[in-house]
């Protein structure tokens, strides 16, 4: 439900034309929803701690969200939702672990800005 009034996809509801490999379609459906589960995960983690602290500034036309020296990249998905693609830093090493509560708040502010993209849209039509 929450995924829903974000307006992130939760379940797949169309199938890619020409599919003909049944057990590859299952495995992707799987995924998707793996996928979309965890994000789902993340982002009430993120606002049980208050929401994001770090203030990223996401650029959606070049699918980037950025915090200082910090940089992550994303995919756009076909059904307005988003895929994390890459993670870096200009100051030093970039490392996961050491900054995953930066990163959490980068996809929550991914989430949120492709939300108000799509909010705009609905309210335009």
């Amino acid at each position: 439900m929450r995924l829903d009034r974000l307006q992130l996809a939760w379940k797949p509801t169309d199938l890619p034309i020409g599919e003909d490999n049944i057990e590859e379609l299952a495995k992707q459906i799987a995924l998707y929803r793996q996928h979309a589960i965890q994000l789902e995960a993340l982002l009430r983690k993120v606002e049980a701690r208050g929401g994001p602290k770090a203030p990223w500034k996401v650029d959606l036309g070049g699918n980037e969200a950025s915090l200082g020296h910090m940089t992550v990249g994303f995919y756009r998905l076909p059904n307005g939702g988003f895929s994390p693609s890459k993670y870096r830093r200009s100051d030093r090493h970039p490392d996961i672990h050491e900054d995953v509560a930066l990163l959490e708040d980068a996809y929550a502010c991914i989430a949120r800005a492709l939300a108000d993209e799509r909010r705009k849209r609905k309210v335009k039509h």
